[in-house]
């Protein structure tokens, strides 16, 4: 967990050299976006119900020494936050994201990624399915760079992810589990299952055990 407070919006007209961090203008500086990043998950600054991911940028410099997160909050709205202690009653908790569907390059790859196991026996498969596409419609989806090929068949599988809460998934997801076989984590399939049946306005689910 990580200690956050909202210090400035950029809604759309508002220029990015007006963005001003304890009295540095940020977007006059550089930075490297191919680092690894943190990605914290704080709750949205506009929304009860929703929630934002955000990426940590800490700059290091002879002349600045800056770290802050950013995040899209909406369509055209960014948002920034700086680091805040438990004490700041502005402070706003920042989660690790939880991760499904993102594989390794290759099986071989010395890597923390897993590499797709098909599970054909698993009973759980259609309800799963169903359940993820409610889900889907309710999540966000986010846009990346290229196409994703499927790890087992090597055909075009999608260039989107999702997230909801601190979830996400690729949209490609769906095509392991329903084409190859794959069983999601026990922690995914819960999640759906929970995330499904608020939708519905059901209260049991037998994925849920």
């Amino acid at each position: 967990m990580s200690g956050w407070r909202l210090a400035f919006v950029r809604t759309p007209g508002v220029s990015v050299c007006d963005v001003v961090l304890n009295g540095v203008v940020v977007h006059a500086l550089s930075w490297d976006w191919s680092q690894p990043r943190a990605y914290p998950v704080v709750q949205h600054p506009f929304e009860t119900d929703r929630t934002c991911w955000l990426h940590v940028i800490e700059i290091d410099t002879v002349d600045v020494q800056l770290a802050f997160a950013m995040g899209d909050a909406e369509d055209d709205v960014v948002v920034y936050y700086l680091p805040a202690d438990a004490g700041d009653p502005n402070v706003v908790q920042g989660r690790d994201p939880l991760f499904e569907g993102h594989w390794r390059a290759l099986e071989a790859e010395a890597s923390n990624l897993p590499w797709p196991r098909a599970e054909p026996e698993w009973s759980g498969r259609d309800e799963f399915l169903a359940a993820l596409e409610h889900v889907e419609v309710r999540a966000e989806v986010v846009d990346y760079r290229g196409l994703s090929h499927c790890r087992v068949c090597s055909r075009v599988n999608g260039y989107r992810a999702f997230r909801l809460d601190r979830w996400e998934w690729p949209e490609g997801f769906r095509h392991y589990v329903e084409d190859h076989g794959q069983r999601p984590t026990e922690a995914f399939v819960r999640f759906i299952a929970a995330q499904a049946a608020w939708l519905l306005g059901s209260e049991t689910s037998s994925l849920l055990g």
